[in-house]
């Protein structure tokens, strides 16, 4: 694993597409525009480039050819194509000194950092927990600048980046007095942020890693916080309008709802969801928007789908790209977790349990984060582990029918929010105080 003394900033990016790539530099003042894509590198500098592939004359990464000559020093010929640990093609069996680490620290020292956000220019990560500051960590040059700080007793609760804004929820852990607030992203501690929502009674930091969701509708902004009951049963979502001005609506969602902890806003197909959990059953709670004329928001039907979710609660959701299905991730009361896929273009959703448990080689743990590539579900688990279990970050390959996962990497710790960046996943680990990064399996 590469790292650099805390509490700086690593990475760097080449831009590709929409997206970014995260490479660790020596010092701020020496960033260049490198990183592990295949569209930029250092000539002569292999490790510019993703795995399986050498940085050509012109600057540019091309497949070595997939003859891999290992890491370790074993015996022996590999089975297939691809990086090996033996002297042989492909991944050697031989008997080696392992595997290196193949992550990245992004960004170290960080105390209790759980949520994270990217656009094409930078990566803005909150520490939550002792400073209670969003810092703006350019992806070119590697600048690092405060954003946003909360006064005490407000932390931030969640974070997003859309349409030029970031927008966080600070959360008041002793009192029904949260806030929406939002800076342009090239905004600063100097800037006044301004006020979208206030008095909210939104889901605790403890209920999950994504208590806030925001999509740009016509000329407004819609914000999905996941918020805790009231006496009659309520959990709602807020809309607001992008000039913040004439709009202040709330979505509600009624509902026999015993779990004060609701998590997981999702957007997907014009629906607003929340997670959650509905007597003793984990469910999901669905509304769904379409954008109106002049910025107005129509808000039409209200549904509480009944899916084989068992008991407990939704962790997490995400909607596939082009929102065509929705992935709802649970925690059982017992231990460990289901999938459940549902289907956005059909009102009664078709619940199906995809995975029955989410990782077969520590089932007693569940799904805390993921993100949808369109190819691939990546996800990162925690639980209450019993044995050898570990927690991990796996993926599922969404071409294969019954596909089974694959653990891609063990972790030691709880993750926060897991995000696509560029050709990289990238994850907060709270305990560490650190920003890791893993390049995507090709």
């Amino acid at each position: 694993m590469r790292s650099l003394s805390r509490p700086q900033l690593l990475s760097v990016v080449s831009l590709i597409s929409v997206g970014l790539t995260v490479l660790v530099t020596p010092t701020l003042s020496s960033c260049t525009i490198l990183g592990l894509s295949p569209v930029a590198c250092t000539p002569g500098d292999a490790s510019t480039c993703l795995p399986g592939s050498v940085c050509g004359a012109d600057g540019v990464c091309v497949d070595d050819g997939g003859e891999g000559e290992g890491e370790g020093e074993g015996e022996g010929e590999g089975e297939g194509e691809g990086e090996g640990e033996g002297e042989g093609e492909g991944e050697g069996e031989g008997e080696g000194e392992g595997e290196p680490d193949p992550t990245t620290i992004v960004v170290d020292g960080v105390a209790g950092v759980t949520h994270i956000a990217a656009d094409a220019d930078a990566l803005y990560v909150a520490d939550s927990s002792v400073g209670r500051c969003i810092r703006r960590h350019a992806l070119v040059g590697g600048a690092v600048v405060d954003v946003a700080c909360e006064a005490a007793p407000f932390v931030v609760a969640g974070l997003v980046v859309a349409d030029g804004e970031v927008v966080w929820l600070a959360d008041d852990p002793a009192a029904a007095n949260d806030v929406i607030r939002a800076l342009p992203t090239t905004g600063t501690t100097a800037d006044a942020p301004r006020v979208l929502a206030s008095g909210l009674a939104a889901a605790p930091p403890s209920a999950g890693v994504t208590n806030i969701s925001l999509k740009v509708v016509g000329d407004s902004h819609v914000i999905v916080v996941a918020r805790a009951p009231t006496g009659d049963g309520v959990i709602a979502t807020r809309l607001v309008r992008q000039a913040g001005a004439a709009v202040d609506r709330v979505i509600n969602y009624v509902g026999e709802v015993s779990d004060a902890g609701l998590t997981a806003p999702l957007f997907g197909g014009g629906y607003s969801m929340v997670g959650g959990r509905r007597s003793a059953s984990a469910a999901v709670f669905s509304r769904f928007i379409s954008g109106g004329e002049n910025g107005d928001i129509n808000i039409d039907g209200q549904v509480v789908p009944e899916a084989p979710f068992g008991s407990g609660r939704v962790t997490a959701l995400v909607a596939t790209p082009g929102d065509i299905d929705a992935f709802a991730a649970t925690a059982e009361d017992a231990g460990g977790g289901r999938l459940v896929r549902l289907s956005l273009a059909n009102v009664t959703y078709d619940p199906a349990v995809v995975l029955g448990r989410v990782a077969p080689d520590s089932p007693s743990t569940h799904i805390t984060a993921m993100v949808h590539t369109g190819n691939d579900l990546f996800y990162v688990t925690d639980g209450v582990l019993v044995g050898d279990e570990r927690r991990g970050l796996y993926r599922l390959d969404q071409r294969v029918k019954g596909a089974v996962p694959e653990k891609l990497l063990a972790l030691d710790g709880p993750a926060g929010q897991l995000l696509v960046v560029g050709l990289n996943l990238v994850w907060a680990e709270p305990g560490a105080g650190r920003v890791r990064s893993l390049p995507m399996p090709r």
